[in-house]
């Protein structure tokens, strides 16, 4: 093992800190590509497909998500995971980039927005739609990041021995420098480095699970062993919380704003079938590593960590692989925080500065900002969100926690409605788009904070967010013909790059 002074492995720090100096000078490579704000917020829309597609399952693929995930299927076994597997290659994968993302890639270019609230603002003709939905990304973004900074945090703690605060501070120097300096830019191109990080490093604990184990066979015959339900549907959870554990993130995914950027900063709309192709096998490849990680610890470690199954990962990598593995694992879980930090910073800073203060009160007032100090507020109130996410971060208070937990939940019940609707529906309107995203977020937050169980407080959340877009929709006057026509008439030629 590596040596260790005052608790610090030195190996993992040194390796961890060559791998954030080489993002960091990506950033800083990538400053001079930003020549306006609309290269900072979405790359100019001149992101390739494979870029494109990795730094979206990057931004979705958290910490969380690699321990957590493995840590679900140890406790509930191959019926969950598979159908979480299935659930997320073709929602996550395929039916978002099919529903939204080719159409919010002609539609933002068409209607020149580079962010969800910008896009609901000409979708609807209403201001307060653009501030509302800003204010409440702004908000609940942040929370968000302290979370999956505080996750990383956690892991340098426990894996390398550095001191939390120091993990936090490191964290985010790293995302401040790439970001403030470049922008999408810097974020999709370090997103690109960090999931192929990502895949080998969940890979190469997967074969080190897989071989302790001593293959496939042997795993399911372990199961077998600890607890036949794991090999079973539901397994050991009831229906009803099955069926949400397992599917309500690959549905959550439909109303995320950091993600929905993503769509808009692509090159050129007719490469999504190459985007599809390449989530795909980016998403599969890391849910069946994630599964023999989570399948082939129950077998190796029986119900040890039933209490604590996120120590799973770090358990089998320090029992039973080598330094180097134990190194790459830490690397990728610094990868998979950072490309989702990275990507609710960005969103944050869009909300405060393009949507909330840019496009909302100045061009209200008919003011404008020229380019050069558009792209220095840009970068002010990056910094600005960094800094504040991580003074929450350095003393966390239990009800930042919980409403982390939530954030996603609420953006996905409030914005899943107004996107899709806005999209596809000709007779949707503003009222029906405020009341969607104000009674779906409510419904969430009240489902979580009073604890309803039964299923996720995204599901009831977003269900009452279509009921009320519909409703107040057909009692409110229709859009105007031109907005109709803007939206929905035919023939539109993406940008071809």
């Amino acid at each position: 093992m590596s040596s260790t002074i005052s608790g610090i492995s030195w190996l993992h720090m040194a390796s961890l800190l060559v791998f954030l100096l080489i993002l960091a000078g990506i950033g800083f490579y990538l400053k001079n590509r930003v020549k306006s704000s609309e290269d900072y917020w979405v790359g100019g829309r001149e992101i390739g497909p494979v870029t494109t597609a990795i730094s979206y399952c990057a931004a979705y693929t958290s910490t969380v998500a690699v321990i957590g995930s493995s840590a679900m299927y140890y406790l509930y076994g191959l019926g969950y995971a598979v159908l979480e597997m299935l659930g997320t290659t073709v929602m996550v994968c395929t039916f978002t980039f099919v529903l939204i993302g080719l159409k919010m890639r002609a539609v933002s270019e068409r209607i020149n927005a580079v962010s969800l609230p910008g896009f609901l603002a000409m979708r609807f003709e209403s201001n307060a739609a653009r501030l509302i939905s800003g204010a409440m990304i702004a908000v609940m973004t942040i929370p968000y990041g302290v979370a999956a900074l505080k996750g990383i945090a956690d892991v340098l703690e426990v894996t390398a021995g550095v001191p939390y605060a120091w993990g936090v501070i490191l964290i985010s120097a790293t995302a401040l420098a790439y970001m403030v300096s470049s922008g999408y830019w810097g974020v999709a191109t370090t997103d690109l480095i960090q999931g192929l990080v990502i895949s080998v490093a969940v890979g190469a604990l997967a074969w080190v699970a897989y071989d302790a184990c001593g293959g496939v066979t042997e795993i399911v015959s372990g199961l077998q062993r600890t607890d036949p339900d794991l090999l079973r549907i539901p397994g050991p959870l009831p229906w009803g919380l099955f069926f949400s554990y397992s599917l309500v993130w690959a549905l959550i995914v439909f109303g995320q704003p950091q993600l929905v950027t993503k769509y808009m900063g692509l090159k050129d709309a007719r490469t999504m079938g190459t985007v599809i192709i390449t989530s795909i096998v980016w998403e599969g490849l890391f849910l069946i590593s994630l599964m023999l990680i989570g399948l082939g610890g129950r077998c190796l470690l029986g119900g040890e960590l039933v209490n604590n199954a996120d120590l799973l990962p770090p358990t089998i990598a320090s029992r039973y692989g080598s330094t180097f593995v134990s190194v790459l694992f830490l690397i990728g879980c610094m990868a998979a925080g950072l490309s989702t930090i990275a990507a609710l910073f960005l969103t944050s800073s869009a909300a405060v500065t393009k949507d909330i203060y840019e496009d909302g009160m100045m061009m209200s007032r008919g003011r404008t900002l020229d380019t050069q100090k558009a792209i220095r507020l840009s970068r002010i109130i990056t910094g600005i969100v960094i800094v504040a996410t991580v003074a929450l971060a350095l003393r966390p208070w239990d009800i930042v926690f919980h409403m982390s937990t939530a954030a996603a939940g609420a953006m996905g019940a409030a914005f899943t409605a107004p996107t899709f609707m806005g999209l596809y529906w000709k007779r949707a309107t503003r009222a029906g788009c405020i009341a969607a995203m104000i009674g779906g977020g409510a419904t969430s937050i009240l489902w979580a904070v009073y604890d309803m169980g039964f299923t996720h407080m995204f599901v009831p959340g977003t269900v009452v967010s279509f009921i009320l877009f519909i409703a107040v929709s057909l009692c409110t006057q229709a859009p105007k013909q031109e907005t109709i026509d803007l939206f929905f008439r035919r023939g539109y030629a993406a940008r071809q790059g």
